[in-house]
């Protein structure tokens, strides 16, 4: 009887479960608060390599043109062109290897709370269509223990 009962939802359960788990919001496509700020600080890191580039380009030609060339200032002995394309390659390459660990961490976080909603879907189900009717059957046979001892006590 106890095994018929756990049996008993067995039609229902392969749909059951996948109504449980489509229906579980796993906030996949939410974008995190601190991308935006990520983002911005790249393309800025990025415009200012390619200003560099393109201010150097521009004294080059200059140059080959044999046009007067302006004084170009520097900053600690180093001219601004340069410091531009190493200040803005090196801030891009260290805020993209930051938001691979940040992302990281924030995939697995969400990753863990995503199991945790499906395994909980998942549990109400088991619940509701093993583990009820089992326990129904089980008290139920507790009962029919208690009668029998009692009448066999009489």
């Amino acid at each position: 009887m106890i095994r018929g009962a756990a049996r008993e939802g067995k039609e229902q359960l392969p749909n059951a479960l996948d109504q449980a788990i489509a229906s579980t919001e796993l906030k996949a496509g939410i974008t995190a608060w601190w991308w935006t700020p990520f983002n911005i600080l790249q393309w800025l890191a990025l415009l200012t390599a390619l200003g560099g580039f393109a201010w150097l380009g521009v004294l080059a030609a200059l140059g080959y043109l044999q046009l007067p060339v302006p004084e170009v200032p520097l900053v600690q002995g180093w001219p601004v062109p340069t410091v531009m394309i190493a200040g803005g390659t090196l801030l891009g390459i260290v805020l993209a290897i930051l938001a691979k660990f940040i992302a990281g961490a924030a995939a697995r976080a969400r990753g863990a709370a995503a199991r945790k909603r499906l395994k909980a879907a998942v549990a109400a189900v088991a619940e509701k269509l093993v583990v009820e009717p089992v326990e129904l059957e089980v008290s139920r046979l507790a009962s029919f223990n208690t009668a029998l001892k009692a009448a066999g006590a009489q």
